[in-house]
């Protein structure tokens, strides 16, 4: 699991959500929220950490931090040391 990943489920767990209810939150799908989590998810997108950020009540920086190389603009972000 990436740093990002644990960061998600800690937040979402303390909060009392379901991944599915997180993912329509935010605008992703389970199926992200779940690969996220596992640490199948390599890359997410700047809209991902935006929405993800607001519907588990963080400010965007908090999960920029847990992400190499910090806040991008790129269409795909990897959020593993090496991919």
């Amino acid at each position: 699991m990436t740093p990002l990943g644990q960061k998600v489920k800690e937040l979402r767990v303390a909060m009392g959500l379901t991944q599915q209810k997180l993912a329509e939150q935010a605008g992703v799908s389970q199926s992200l929220i779940s690969a996220l989590e596992s640490g199948r998810r390599k890359y997410v997108g700047p809209q991902d950490i935006t929405g993800l950020a607001a519907s588990l009540e963080v400010p965007e920086d908090e999960l920029w931090a847990l992400i190499p190389g910090g806040r991008n603009d790129k269409r795909y972000i990897p959020i593993a040391g090496k991919v």
